[in-house]
């Protein structure tokens, strides 16, 4: 049985930039808080495909993305995954956007772009140790 420490995170990471999302997937799977795997996705109809496949502790989206906003996909994980955890990525620091985000879609959490050192995985961290244990 494994320890609480040595827990393995599934992580679902849905941005349109390319690059931005391998620094993301980078900057977490060599978190010093925790330990996890990250799957990609470049859209929202692709983040749920990856739903479909498999379990996802958190999913952690963009929020301005062509087709279907964050909010829209994480309003979907809500509703159809509700055990897993939410948060966005922004690069508008409008408060409202935030709050809507929490309000509607039950976001635990969220990072503002660019972030600094250290910034996504503490609040990656805060938000896997609150909502997932």
């Amino acid at each position: 049985m494994q320890e609480a420490n040595e827990r393995i995170y599934k992580i679902l990471a849905v941005d349109d930039d390319r690059t931005l999302l391998k620094t993301v997937q980078f900057a977490l799977s060599r978190a010093p808080e925790f330990k996890c795997q990250v799957v990609t996705a470049p859209n929202a109809d692709e983040a749920k495909k990856e739903l479909e496949k498999q379990h996802f502790d958190l999913v952690l989206s963009d929020y301005m993305m062509p087709g279907s906003n964050g909010i829209a996909l994480l309003l979907f994980v809500k509703d159809k995954y509700p055990k897993t955890a939410r948060m966005i990525l922004t690069a508008y620091a409008d408060i409202d956007v935030i709050l809507k985000a929490v309000e509607n879609a039950g976001v635990h959490g969220f990072v503002e772009k660019p972030w600094g050192k250290g910034a996504l995985t503490s609040a990656v961290d805060k938000v896997l140790k609150e909502v997932i244990g």
